[in-house]
């Protein structure tokens, strides 16, 4: 298994393993400064995540929105120069 498989697998652990501990946390009604310290890993486990999966999908993703940006403003370039002089 590749490296970057792994990387995106040990984020996906650790993401539910994070929102895991929030659920039983709510149901168990941890005080406040545990559920504080619950949350905030969580969400630094979700933001992990997101980048993991942008890790795994390389640099493949931001040409294909390169392209789509270039595909969105093609209508809107100027396509030609008209020359002053062959007027």
């Amino acid at each position: 298994m590749k490296l970057k498989h792994l990387i995106g697998i040990a984020g996906l652990a650790a993401f539910l393993a994070s929102w895991i501990a929030v659920g039983v946390g709510f149901a168990i009604h941890v005080n406040k400064s545990t559920w504080v310290i619950l949350v905030v890993i969580a969400a630094f486990a979700t933001e992990a995540l997101i980048w993991c999966i942008a890790a795994m999908l390389g640099l493949g993703i931001l040409e294909a929105r390169k392209n789509i940006w270039r595909w969105l403003k093609k209508p809107f370039a100027k396509t030609h120069r008209v020359n002053v002089t062959d007027q």
